[in-house]
């Protein structure tokens, strides 16, 4: 199996050492929150890798993925914000299955969307797990 190409447009991963890892953990952590989340309600959820990275100069995103290829990237100025969690779900979708953005979804809005809170996030979350898992 070959592997993976592990870099993306307008994000250079940064190199791992103690504090990058510690960032990582922010995302890891997510992340097993989500895997929880799925797991409560009978859904097994694919490994993702995760890598930490610096936006590149004019880059806005606040996350990225490959589609369904289990990958994401967060950039490291984005890992305290109030609204990470709902990245990584976005992400998360993308990365496991291939869900679009939609401007009509508060949580596949191409743009954070200030007014959703963290459980009505995991609530759409879980709506699409539930979706993508019956296939």
């Amino acid at each position: 199996m070959a592997r993976k190409k592990m870099t993306t447009s307008g994000f250079k991963n940064k190199k791992m050492n103690e504090s990058v890892y510690a960032e990582r953990r922010i995302v890891m952590d997510y992340i097993y929150k989500a895997k929880n989340l799925l797991r409560a309600n009978g859904i097994q959820m694919n490994r993702v890798d995760v890598r930490v990275a610096t936006r590149e100069t004019g880059e806005t995103a606040v996350g990225k993925a490959r589609m369904r290829d289990h990958i994401i990237w967060m950039p490291s100025d984005y890992l305290r914000s109030r609204f990470t969690y709902q990245v990584v779900l976005h992400e998360l979708c993308h990365a496991l299955w291939g869900i679009e953005h939609d401007n009509d979804c508060l949580l596949m809005h191409p743009n954070v969307q200030y007014t959703l809170s963290n459980k009505e996030a995991e609530k759409i979350f879980l709506k699409y797990a539930k979706k993508h898992s019956e296939v």
